[in-house]
């Protein structure tokens, strides 16, 4: 019973490490909690499933940002390997990209993949920490999309909302 209390309690004042209050954004497939002064924007652009957007700084042009892709693997015969290798591939072929760390985890019993990466995408130096999941022949890919110069800045709190996400 009090452990039911304590879990209600957290979820109603739900604060991560850096003091923000949170956001939970769920669906039958997971879960996600994300700062409250983050935009959620689920109208489908670039691809997404959903884009969390951080408040623009002042003299800033680019909101760097946490978004959910799913891919229907339907027929392609990939495990959390092969995606890995395809994902790696095409990441290559990224001018001046960069892959800075790749390593296989395991969160509730569940495997998935986590890379850290940068290069010059849409006109910009990029960096992403991106965690590769896998599920009932879909691959859920969620990415932290920082300008190289805020990575730095924004890491802690976008690692906070990737590890937030849950798959049900």
């Amino acid at each position: 019973m009090q452990k039911i209390i304590i879990t209600l309690l957290l979820s109603v004042f739900s604060v991560n490490s850096q003091g923000q209050e949170l956001q939970e954004y769920s669906t039958k497939e997971y879960t996600i909690n994300y700062p409250k002064d983050w935009t959620f924007d689920s109208s489908g652009q670039m691809n997404t499933t959903f884009l969390l957007f951080s408040k623009l700084e002042e003299n800033d042009t680019f909101s760097e940002n946490v978004n959910l892709m799913i891919q229907d693997l339907t027929g392609m015969n990939l495990d959390l390997k092969g995606y890995t290798a395809l994902s790696v591939k095409q990441i290559k072929s990224v001018k001046d990209s960069e892959i800075i760390e790749s390593k296989g985890l395991k969160k509730s019993g569940r495997d998935y993949h986590q890379i850290i990466w940068k290069g010059f995408v849409a006109g910009r130096d990029l960096q992403f920490k991106q965690l590769y999941f896998l599920k009932d022949n879909k691959a859920y890919l969620v990415t932290l999309t920082c300008e190289q110069k805020a990575y730095t800045e924004y890491v802690n709190i976008g690692t906070s909302i990737l590890n937030s996400f849950t798959l049900k």
